[in-house]
């Protein structure tokens, strides 16, 4: 029996770069400086949240 992958997620991008980067590439299109630095920090937002998102919780124990 055969495995659909269609409904299956995949990170792979098919190109060999590493999943998420994309996020964070291209240029800037905002003319303004402030408009540019909000656009630069809200990929490097989504990929503190996934990174956060993905480290376990620990507690200091003694």
């Amino acid at each position: 029996m055969e495995m659909d992958n269609r409904l299956q997620p995949s990170l792979d991008s098919g190109n060999g770069d590493v999943p998420g980067k994309t996020a964070v590439r291209g240029s800037l299109t905002l003319r303004d400086y402030d408009g540019q630095v909000a656009e630069a920090m809200a990929p490097v937002r989504a990929l503190n949240k996934m990174t956060k998102a993905g480290m376990p919780e620990s507690v200091r124990i003694a």
